[in-house]
This record gives C-alpha cells, structure tokens and sequence, in this order.
C-alpha cells in the first residue's frame, strides 16, 4: 500500500483519536452525546453535563383546586390551555404556530362568562422590525383591541408602545429588569400608573412557553406591585412571593392584598 493510500487513514485515526481523548473524562448525563468535548444536549436539557432539565409547566392549582392545564407538542410547544372552575374545564386556548405568528382560538365549554367581553381569537404578529403585534377579536370575528409592542431590552423583554387610542409607556430603571415603571395616557391625560418592583434578583430557570414571544428573566422571590387610579385618586399594593425548586423553577407563589392572602402552586413535567 502506498503512502498516498494510507495517509487518509492516518488521519481519520489521528481525529478519531483527538475526538475521544478530548470526550475522556466527559460523561455528559441524560443521553447526551459529547462531541470535541463539549456534551451535546438533547431537547428539554441543558447545562455543561446536560444535567439540568428544561421543565414544562403542567399545571397551576389553588388550594387543591386546578386552575389552568398545559399540554405541549413534541416540539415542546404549547398547544393548549385548559381553564378550569371548580375542577371543571370552562374553556379552552388552541395554539398554531406559523413562522412570524401565533393563532390562538378560544373555546367556551361552559357558556360565555358574565364578566368582559367574550374573546373568540388572539393573535402574537412578529414584525421584520422586531415588534409584536397583539390583536383580540370578539365573536363576530371582528377586532376588539390593537396592541404593539417592541424590544428596547432583550433582558428585560417587550414593553408596550401603542394600544389604540391609548398610549402606554413603560420603563425599565435598572439592569436586572428589577424595577419597571407604567404610565397609561388616553389624550393627554394620565389616568393609570403601575410600579412593579422586584425586591431581589432571581432569574428563573422558568422560560415562560406560556406568553408567546415575551420573556420574564427577573422574578425575583419577592415582587410588590403598586398600582394608581387616577380617576379615582386609589392606590393598591398587591405583594407576590416565590418558593422555587432546586433548578430554580418557581413552585409556589403567595399573593398578598389588602390583608388577604392567596397561594398558587405550579406542577411541571
């Protein structure tokens, strides 16, 4: 055999080699595989090892009773909420996902609620220029409200810059996306404020599946809320604190308003 012939087997056995002495010591967990030295992680895992796994919110329960239940693709995306009223389904969120949008059609299992306006389709439109557009039609299919949002902050996710005839400005002071500030005008008159301050930084291992195309990096363990009414010169301070698992995946949260208090709990696949 000639040494033209047998150089390309020396090299394959030269990166052969390279490969699994750089992946020796490697043992990348949950059927990840290790290439160049670096685990390569299956969907719904992360981490150096692989170790961490991506968790989906099943479910959201107070006091025993299910509030909301999720179910996924197996893309892990989001196709359905279910909402419930004392452990029975009311109604019901379709998800389809298109390239640039997400289409979500509402079902009422249970007759139209009292409260509001029944809603029949909600639409999340990405712009080429980065914005989102969120729509809301009523039954007659016809559009009930027009928002537009954009991304100043990749951290800190989208804020609100149009919404009909109104105009909403938020802002965010710091760089851990830990105090906001929301003004609504309509004209030139301000008519409601929102102050939402997380007390300390927690930036979840939660990645929100269920607000399309929006993030929420800084939960924090303890978020207060204070919200003005001009109109009405009344204020309320409502208080959430989170108890998280060991991956950082919020379990419980605590609701605290004007002396009541309230538990959600989240259940996760």
């Amino acid at each position: 055999m000639s040494l033209k012939q047998i150089a390309p087997i020396l090299l394959l056995i030269l990166l052969n080699y390279s490969c699994s002495d750089e992946c020796k010591d490697i043992e990348c967990q949950n059927d990840g595989v290790c290439v160049l030295g670096t685990c390569e992680c299956p969907d719904g895992f992360y981490g150096e090892f692989c170790e961490n796994e991506n968790l989906l919110l099943r479910g959201m329960y107070s006091n025993g009773s299910i509030l909301r239940s999720y179910e996924y693709n197996d893309e892990r995306q989001l196709i359905s909420t279910t909402y419930h009223t004392d452990d029975e389904p009311s109604g019901i969120d379709t998800r389809t996902y298109y390239a640039d949008s997400i289409i979500i059609t509402r079902n009422y299992l249970n007759g139209l609620p009292t409260a509001g306006i029944p809603v029949s389709v909600i639409k999340y439109i990405k712009t080429p220029n980065n914005e989102i557009i969120y729509e809301i039609y009523d039954l007659d299919n016809k559009i009930i409200n027009t928002i537009k949002y954009s991304l100043p902050n990749m951290d800190c996710g989208y804020e609100l810059i149009e919404e009909s005839e109104k105009q909403t400005t938020v802002t965010f002071t710091d760089e851990n996306c830990s105090y906001l500030e929301e003004l609504r005008q309509i004209g030139d008159t301000t008519v409601f404020a929102r102050i939402n301050y997380v007390k300390d930084n927690k930036n979840s291992a939660f990645t929100s599946t269920i607000m399309p195309f929006f993030s929420f990096p800084n939960t924090g363990n303890t978020t207060e809320i204070t919200t003005f009414q001009f109109n009405t010169g009344s204020s309320t301070l409502i208080q959430y604190e989170y108890e998280y698992n060991d991956q950082d995946y919020p379990m419980k949260r605590i609701r605290t308003s004007n002396g009541s208090t309230s538990e959600i709990t989240y259940e996760y696949y």
